[in-house]
């Protein structure tokens, strides 16, 4: 492939900085563990992860059906480079500057901190249907585990994507659902204890469940390249339905995903589904509305600022964890840390790591392909 072909990968900015949201929903709500900074905070900010998975599945298709993948351990290794160092910088922090007693779950046998640790550093947490082992160490990992199985199918799921994605989407609806169906045959939900297995622990954070994400981010890609993209509309028409797709976000966040939770039996399989899945299809409607960028909300999400944000919006994930440890349990008791002040290091720290860590073991790691290397580098 030669560099003119390489151009011709457009560069979605507003798609970079829509991870910084999806990343600071996780952070919010995981500050309510610690502070009652954002008491109130809608329980569906959770989903932030669903909206990790479909735009890693939206960009991924969006830079690899132009490239194409010249070698698929070549393209798992690029992934890897994306994802393992800063992984394994975390948790050198978490091991240094987190109290021992809180830095993790603890117990004997395959629950042993040292066994949850070779798990962890081979990001295989995702595969385990135990809790204490999926959120061992640096808790937030898991996703980046069920992330490196995404990496691993991507290449085949790629295939012919323009002719099969309704038959991809399909399948994987059914696989997900099949599998949740399958476990609570299996679980009760009732069975509980440190160490034992859930449906919701043998489900939440597993590659086969949550693959229903990342195909729809894939066939969204194929949605708007085909339907959306070419439309010619007005500045103004396209800020409406941006501004209506952010608006139905938010709806759908802060009042809608609770109240029709609510409509699901509690021993039912399909309240675990809706709630784990139930958010995806309103990112990959934003995703689709806002990637070219041509409304209001697109030209705000075009800002340099966000942007930058965006691109270090994996170092904030992969740290506000640590840092919310860091100064829950190693400090001095009578020390309270603000809003203002942790968001201002958690940032600052995150940028450090970005040119520090990322940056430069991506360059050491990766192939020698030539590639538009902006583009790679900031998908998921």
């Amino acid at each position: 492939m030669d560099c003119a072909e390489i151009n011709k990968v457009e560069d979605l900015k507003p798609l970079t900085s829509l991870r910084f949201f999806a990343a600071m929903m996780i952070v919010v709500l995981h500050s309510l563990l610690f502070w009652p900074w954002f008491t109130g905070a809608p329980s569906a900010l959770t989903s932030g992860v669903s909206f990790f998975f479909v735009l890693s599945g939206f960009i991924l298709t969006h830079v690899y059906s132009v490239k194409g993948v010249a070698s698929y351990w070549g393209f798992v290794r690029d992934r890897v480079s994306r994802i393992w160092p800063m992984h394994m910088f975390a948790l050198l922090l978490l091991i240094i500057f987190v109290r021992n007693d809180v830095a993790t779950y603890d117990g004997v046998g395959l629950f042993s901190k040292s066994s949850q640790f070779v798990v962890d550093v081979f990001l295989l947490q995702s595969l385990t249907p135990f809790e204490i082992i999926i959120f061992s160490w640096n808790s937030v990992s898991w996703s980046i585990s069920t992330e490196l199985f995404f990496y691993l199918a991507f290449p085949f799921l790629l295939m012919n994507i323009n002719s099969t994605w309704r038959l991809k989407m399909v399948s994987a609806a059914f696989i997900s659902v099949g599998y949740a169906f399958l476990i609570f045959t299996l679980l009760n939900e009732q069975t509980s204890g440190k160490g034992l297995i859930t449906p919701s622990s043998a489900i939440h954070a597993n590659p086969i469940f949550r693959a229903f994400e990342f195909c729809l981010g894939i066939c969204s890609w194929v949605i708007w390249r085909k339907y959306i993209k070419k439309l010619k509309l007005s500045f103004f028409v396209w800020s409406i339905i941006e501004i209506a797709v952010v608006v139905n976000v938010a709806v759908w966040v802060l009042f809608f995903h609770k109240a029709l939770l609510a409509f699901f039996d509690d021993a039912s399989p399909l309240k675990l589904i809706f709630r784990i899945l139930g958010s995806a299809w309103v990112y990959a409607a934003l995703i689709i509305v806002c990637a070219s960028g041509r409304g209001v909300i697109g030209k705000i999400l075009n800002n340099k600022a966000l942007i930058f944000l965006g691109e270090i919006s994996f170092a904030v994930y992969m740290l506000h964890m640590i840092l919310m440890k860091f100064f829950a349990f190693s400090l001095a008791p009578d020390y309270q840390v603000g809003p203002v002040v942790f968001f201002m290091i958690l940032i600052m720290l995150s940028a450090g790591c970005h040119f520090a860590i990322e940056k430069p073991m991506q360059k050491l790691l990766r192939t020698n392909e030539r590639v538009n290397k902006k583009l790679v580098a900031n998908t998921l």
